[in-house]
């Protein structure tokens, strides 16, 4: 008897948030977060089923550093965490941790210039392909929150546009 193939779905969701205003550099471990709340990024209607698999994510800057490209970390969470301000430490709780489903690099040297442009008049994007990150949400909202971390220091642009795009494997 022939074995029922399991069919996947492929989405992605994306969102995104505007870094305070100036232009003070982040440093390792610095939040980077949205400019008037403080928050984070909320991927909304992340999952159908409850779970899903990240395979891979797209951080667009609106921006084109031409001589220090940004490396940063997306922790990812089934439920919101405490609001952390723009280009303050990163430091969640050990309750917090424990909603973490995963970290997702972004290498500085991965960067692609979209408009080679240098600063705000440029933009560019990095890629991650992150293999497999299975996750399930807190049982309600189907909805995966989203804080970036920087990992080197990088001189941002004032008031950055960042956004992400999650590829997921729905099945």
């Amino acid at each position: 008897m022939p074995t029922a193939q399991k069919i996947f779905e492929l989405r992605t969701v994306s969102a995104s948030l505007t870094s305070a205003t100036g232009t003070t550099a982040y440093t390792d471990g610095d939040a980077i977060s949205a400019v008037t709340t403080n928050a984070l990024f909320t991927f909304a209607s992340t999952v159908r089923e409850r779970s899903g698999t990240i395979i891979g994510a797209i951080l667009h800057s609106s921006q084109n550093n031409t001589t220090l490209k940004l490396a940063a970390e997306l922790w990812l969470f089934r439920t919101p965490i405490g609001l952390v301000a723009d280009n303050a430490a990163f430091a969640p709780t050990d309750a917090e941790m424990k909603t973490c489903v995963g970290v997702i690099d972004f290498a500085a040297a991965s960067w692609r210039a979209g408009s080679a442009t240098s600063g705000a008049a440029g933009n560019a994007l990095v890629q991650a392909n992150q293999g497999d990150m299975p996750f399930t949400d807190d049982g309600e909202s189907q909805t995966l929150y989203g804080q970036l971390v920087a990992k080197n220091a990088y001189a941002k642009v004032d008031s950055e546009i960042y956004t992400v795009d999650l590829i997921i494997q729905q099945d």
